[in-house]
């Protein structure tokens, strides 16, 4: 019985006395790292002094055509909390409609909160992104963006 202690004893030293490796947890994503990317367009809606354009449900064919489009997310270089926005409107026979928007703030760690001139206009959730902006231009003309994209 005493050999097989001396025998076990050592071995339970080995056995317990060394650590196990741990898992280091993830790094959190830098907010704008981890909203980037593209998102395909699945609503838009668009408000000016010349009329709405509501579209619910994208893509759709309206008269022939098909309406889609995309909209891409981009870090901005050495800014780990500010992405640009790119919203790309395809109809089918038309040229694209581009809306270029910089310098929206990106803030939280999932879901995250999309600011433009410190007002929340959006939100990023998983693989979902919502944005929603209206403003009065220099004409006086009251102008509403909003969208939702999935990844």
């Amino acid at each position: 019985m005493n050999k097989l202690l001396f025998f076990l004893f050592p071995l339970l030293l080995v056995l317990t006395g060394c650590p196990k490796d741990k898992e280091k947890d993830p790094e959190p994503a830098k907010p704008a790292a981890a909203v980037a990317g593209t998102y395909t367009l699945s609503a838009f809606r668009y408000s000016d002094s010349d009329g709405t354009t509501n579209l619910p449900t994208l893509p759709t064919t309206i008269n022939g055509r098909t309406v889609s489009g995309t909209v891409v997310l981009t870090q901005v270089s050495g800014q780990d909390a500010k992405v640009s926005l790119k919203l790309t409107l395809k109809i089918t026979g038309q040229q694209d409609a581009v809306i270029d928007i910089d310098e929206i703030g990106v803030e939280g760690s999932g879901p995250y909160t999309l600011k433009l001139d410190g007002q929340s206009v959006g939100s990023v959730d998983g693989n979902t992104c919502t944005f929603s902006v209206s403003e009065t231009d220099q004409q006086g003309q009251h102008v509403e963006l909003s969208f939702t994209g999935r990844k």
